[in-house]
């Protein structure tokens, strides 16, 4: 059975972003849930300012201290506006294969 969890495909990142502490009431976590994105079981607290968002699966983990829930892309926290930079160009792959680029891409450096 292929089972989706908070590891799946490594794709993990870690946010850190002081509203988090508003407990569940974060517009991240509203964000996350309008996303289609499911909480990992009942892992984490809801009042901690980092959170594990693994974009591959659509689950996330509130932090728990002292825990390491799971690898980190670039094993470093990035801001929310970041990591919807980062959503951004996943979806805009999503329907790509693996190797597959969009008609117009550039292939040179600037």
């Amino acid at each position: 059975m292929n089972q989706k969890t908070i590891s799946t495909n490594n794709s993990c990142f870690l946010i850190k972003d002081s509203s988090l502490k508003d407990d569940f009431n974060s517009q991240i976590y509203t964000w996350l849930q309008q996303e289609g994105f499911v909480p990992w079981g009942k892992k984490g607290t809801y009042c901690m300012e980092w959170i594990y968002i693994n974009i591959h699966s659509k689950i996330f983990a509130p932090g728990i201290p002292g825990i390491k829930v799971t690898d980190v892309v670039c094993n470093h926290a990035i801001t929310f506006d970041e990591f919807l930079t980062i959503y951004e160009i996943f979806n805009k792959y999503s329907d790509f294969s693996v190797l597959q680029m969009p008609q117009g891409m550039p292939t040179k450096l600037r």
